[in-house]
């Protein structure tokens, strides 16, 4: 279920627990492998869909306590502009129990570009980027970009532009973060 609903613009529960927001998307959403460490939203009409706990910031951590440390720059709540794109930054763990203690490991994964159409993924691709134990998620609003032949994917010439534009803004918000990437990925092997 959490493969389907966590992009979804309303509320989605199962037994209770929120299933939407972009903080809940597997492989880069909290669980009990992968810690978002940051989030940012970016720029460019038409909106994403906002699902509606990223509208609560009612985060909470899945995986293993100890590790939300790693999460303090994480706030999902978008900003009062619509955004057009947002972007979660992940850190990737193994953790094995050793004895008493749990033993933490970074491990590396792959980044990933997700294409958003009236609140459903339409297509996931997986960025040509080395797998490293931080990764990033892309969530693209595809609302006004053409359908491939299909009329399920998106149309090549018009993604690589905004995807362009995407990276762009990512890069110069990365810039300006607080965020160090290296230190996290030291300070958990």
């Amino acid at each position: 279920m959490r493969q389907h609903f966590f992009s979804c613009p309303m509320s989605v529960t199962l037994g209770g627990l929120p299933l939407d927001g972009f903080q809940r998307c597997p492989g880069h959403g909290f669980s009990k492998r992968d810690i978002p460490i940051a989030h940012f939203w970016l720029e460019r009409q038409p909106p994403l869909g906002v699902p509606d706990s990223n509208l609560k910031n009612n985060v909470s951590h899945i995986g293993h306590p100890g590790l939300g440390t790693t999460s303090h720059y994480f706030d999902p709540r978008p900003p009062k502009h619509p955004a057009r794109a947002a972007a979660i930054l992940s850190t990737h763990v193994d953790v094995r129990p050793q004895t008493q203690d749990l033993v933490v490991r970074t491990r590396p994964d792959s980044s990933s570009v997700y294409w958003i159409r009236h609140g459903v993924v339409v297509l996931k691709e997986e960025l040509p980027v080395d797998e490293n134990s931080v990764s990033v998620a892309l969530f693209i609003c595809a609302d006004d970009i053409k359908s491939d032949l299909t009329g399920f994917g998106v149309a090549k010439t018009e993604k690589d532009h905004t995807f362009s534009e995407v990276c762009h803004q990512l890069n110069k918000k990365l810039n300006n973060s607080e965020v160090d990437l290296e230190l996290i990925d030291r300070a958990i092997v």
